[in-house]
């Protein structure tokens, strides 16, 4: 019997996307999130503050080759997200990243159901932490570091 399987990756990023609001901050959907973020009023005035913010974008996937027959193709993949980070300080910045690595990191043998059956995350990895840059065009200096993630899910039969 030959089947075709494609994926719904939408309710996968909202899981993400989910693990990522604990942290409490500001989460954007492959966007800046709804404010307030950044600077809650002008930025170097007396009690002003930096919201630090974070945003999630999905990026190509492929399937994954699975032995056995060719019917099967499309019940396996591996999903790359970018994660980027934003923070009035390089500590502050690394710290956020930190935390949501490590959130997204545990998530593992969790299903999520979607329009194309259920999917279960297998496992994320991080494939990389992405370098600190300072950001001078506001002053004060804000700091950003965009990480990436590979999240494997299979289709359960």
């Amino acid at each position: 019997m030959r089947t075709k399987s494609s994926i719904s990756r939408g309710p996968i990023t909202t899981r993400l996307i989910s693990e990522m609001n604990e942290q409490g901050f500001p989460v954007g959907d492959n966007t800046t999130p709804d404010p307030p973020y950044g600077w809650t009023g002008q930025p170097n005035d007396t009690n002003t503050t930096f919201q630090p913010w974070m945003t999630i974008s999905p990026l190509a996937a492929m399937p994954q080759r699975v032995e056995g027959a060719l019917g099967d193709t499309g019940t396996e993949w591996r999903l790359p997200y970018g994660v980027f980070y934003a923070g009035v300080s390089r500590k502050q910045t690394e710290a956020l990243a930190d935390r949501v690595r490590f959130g997204l990191c545990n998530i593992e043998r969790e299903t999520v159901a979607s329009d194309t059956g259920n999917w279960r995350i297998q496992k994320i990895s991080c494939t990389g932490i992405g370098s600190t840059n300072k950001i001078g065009s506001a002053y004060p200096d804000y700091f950003t570091q965009n990480d990436t993630f590979e999240v494997w899910v299979s289709k359960e039969r």
